[in-house]
């Protein structure tokens, strides 16, 4: 029973595209909560900070999910025509690698801590994957924090390139950085 239950509202939690400034708002509000919940406070922010948004969130494609009207988790991604243009772009040059554009930059997925574990995180993978396929993206990047993450992101069909420390974020001990043909 539990697990129908389950399902059902899985299932009624669908990613949604957005570019309403309202609802954009409370996605930089939940970047902070759930890197807060982690103990990862970015360096660019203030402690006290209450939302997170970046010079790329302007020209990103951005996905929500929303449990009655509030955004439960948010993932977007960048599409670029050279590797030093996407976020965190030093993570992936230093890796040696060559990318032909359109590139796909996965990045910016949270999860509010009381929807982790649910399967949401998939969801938002395949739409970004299917957005990418559909724009003709030839190669994509990503990186994670999450040691959970990396077995998730390889069923996508990315390769780990390597383990590194985040140019920017000391708050990471190390980073996975991935890459993906299409």
């Amino acid at each position: 029973m539990f697990d129908t239950v389950r399902c059902e509202k899985l299932d009624s939690m669908q990613p949604e595209q957005t570019s309403e400034e309202s609802t954009l708002r409370q996605v930089y509000r939940l970047r902070v909560l759930a890197f807060k919940a982690d103990g990862l406070i970015p360096p660019s922010l203030s402690s006290s900070a209450e939302s997170w948004r970046d010079e790329h969130d302007e020209h990103a494609i951005h996905w929500v999910v929303q449990r009655e009207g509030v955004v439960v988790a948010a993932a977007r991604i960048c599409i670029h025509q050279a590797l030093d243009q996407v976020p965190d772009a030093q993570l992936f040059i230093d890796t040696g690698i060559s990318a032909e554009p359109p590139i796909a930059c996965f990045n910016r997925l949270v999860i509010a801590p009381s929807e982790r574990g649910k399967g949401v995180s998939g969801k938002l993978d395949s739409v970004r994957i299917d957005e990418a396929v559909r724009l003709g993206c030839k190669f994509a990047v990503a990186w994670t924090h999450n040691p959970k993450r990396i077995k998730p992101v390889q069923d996508l069909g990315f390769r780990l390139i390597e383990y590194a420390r985040h140019p920017t974020a000391e708050q990471f001990s190390r980073v996975a950085v991935f890459m993906r043909r299409f």
